[in-house]
């Protein structure tokens, strides 16, 4: 049973995995994949980019322009977590030896037509930030398990250094999952980091990942792929979404109905 839950969890990513930690929210395995990052690292600065959605810790909690979405925050994210408008954005102006990570979801849940990851497939991109020693983290809590088993198919082409799951491995189970590439994991090794106690990995909740990535392993991701175009095509068949002022926005293997931008 231990050897084929590894199968199962080595079969989320490409890169060899050299660390392994549960946690029992998405959110909280944001956390600990930015503490991860700023460990080995020892740089406090964490990229965020657009309108991303990391979850609702306090740290994340704020827009662009820094507007915090609650009362009660004792932070002041710019300190800490950087807001850029685009990937590009931040490789062109950032000072990327001042950051620990960057952290991206690969489609935006906001607006599933945005590829976050085009820039990164590019080796020269992707080069850079190895050189710059800014680790690269894949929030895959919302794109997960849409178009293949574990990560998508962009960030499978793009060698993320993290990689952070949500409660699908669990099939709905408040659980989080992160990943962290070998290379990155033997850069911790002489790192005191926290990893978590009794709440991350128990035996209830190992049973339930291995019984879900088992479900979603076996999934034929063709007819998953064809179901997402038939709703689609109907929609636009049958439903004038521009009558509404919205639009329909898919890529990913997932599509939302928005609002019309004005």
């Amino acid at each position: 049973a231990d050897k084929e839950m590894e199968s199962l969890i080595n079969d989320l990513v490409d890169f060899q995995i050299g660390g392994i930690g549960f946690q029992t929210s998405g959110s909280s395995a944001i956390t600990r994949a930015c503490r991860i990052a700023r460990a080995v690292t020892s740089r406090n600065k964490i990229a965020l980019i657009a309108d991303f959605w990391h979850g609702s810790e306090d740290p994340f909690l704020f827009r662009r322009d820094y507007e915090l979405l609650s009362e009660g925050l004792v932070l002041t994210p710019n300190e800490n977590y950087v807001w850029y408008s685009s990937v590009e954005n931040f490789l062109e102006f950032a000072k990327l030896e001042d950051f620990a990570g960057i952290l991206i979801e690969p489609r935006q849940g906001s607006d599933p037509s945005k590829d976050m990851l085009k820039t990164f497939i590019d080796n020269t991109n992707r080069n850079l930030l190895q050189e710059k020693g800014v680790i690269l983290i894949l929030d895959e809590i919302i794109t997960a398990f849409r178009e293949v088993y574990g990560s998508n198919n962009s960030s499978r082409k793009c060698d993320p250094d993290i990689v952070v799951f949500g409660k699908a491995v669990a099939g709905g189970y408040p659980t989080g999952m992160v990943l962290v590439k070998d290379s990155v994991s033997l850069l911790a090794k002489n790192k005191n980091i926290f990893w978590g106690g009794t709440f991350a990995g128990n035996p209830w909740q190992l049973k339930l990942i291995e019984d879900q990535l088992k479900k979603l392993r076996n999934l034929d991701f063709n007819i998953i792929k064809a179901n997402l175009i038939s709703i689609t095509k109907y929609f636009s068949n049958h439903i004038d979404l521009n009558k509404f002022e919205h639009q329909l926005s898919q890529g990913g293997g997932f599509a939302r109905i928005l609002p019309s931008e004005k």
